[in-house]
């Protein structure tokens, strides 16, 4: 979604524009309608009496969350949705939504567009949660989860992820220690490096064959 659709959605009547602070819950009264994020990141996960509650999705720039993720959802009161880093949403009501995209076809195929576009990532990170190998799984979650945040580099141009092993755990849907050491692995091989709160991803492309399955470093 560009700008300047961002920017007509923005100028809809109802719409508010709130922002989040790292770890802040969204209130309840802006998960109805559409919400879009404009930058940042936002969690949805589930607690289900764990010590650290599973991640179900990351919603980052320009994603767009659907009310339905959380009304008539079974299992729906033990969803939660907070901010990753400082963020700022769009709450969009539903009914000036409707009205607006009836009068502009234009919007209405760039949003259709979008959430399919989203499912598709949705739908690639449900495979890679079917992968057993947790070595797979961890390079597959490196490859995902900078679509989820602000795009960031090296000086050099390589991709960064600036979160925790624990955030990277609780996406992968493994352990944080099974992930460290899968990400050691991967450093090991020079396809990562790794910093205090830090991933460089230091060769993508090698990272989709482990992903893949069609290559397996020495461990």
């Amino acid at each position: 979604m560009d700008d300047a659709v961002a920017g007509e959605i923005s100028r809809l009547p109802g719409v508010a524009t709130r922002v989040y602070g790292p770890g802040d819950r969204l209130a309840p009264d802006h998960l109805n309608g559409l919400l879009v994020v404009r930058d940042g990141a936002i969690a949805l996960h589930v607690a289900a009496g764990r010590a650290v509650p599973a991640i179900v999705e990351i919603f980052g720039p320009d994603w767009l969350l659907s009310a339905r993720l959380w009304n008539g959802a079974p299992g729906k009161q033990n969803l939660d949705a907070a901010a990753l880093m400082r963020t700022t949403t769009l709450a969009v009501p539903t009914d000036a939504l409707d009205r607006h995209l009836a009068a502009s076809p234009h919007l209405a195929v760039t949003l259709a567009r979008s959430m399919a576009e989203q499912q598709l990532a949705s739908l690639d990170r449900l495979a890679m949660l079917a992968m057993r190998d947790p070595f797979r799984r961890v390079a597959h979650a490196l490859l995902l989860l900078p679509e989820r945040f602000p795009r960031a580099t090296e000086p050099a141009g390589s991709p960064r992820l600036a979160v925790s092993q624990e955030l990277i755990a609780a996406f992968a849907g493994l352990s944080r220690q099974t992930t460290n050491r899968q990400l050691r692995r991967l450093a090991r091989a020079g396809l990562v490096a790794l910093r205090r709160q830090v991933v460089e991803l230091r060769d993508p492309a090698a990272l989709s064959n482990v992903a893949a399955g069609r290559r397996t470093p020495a461990r």
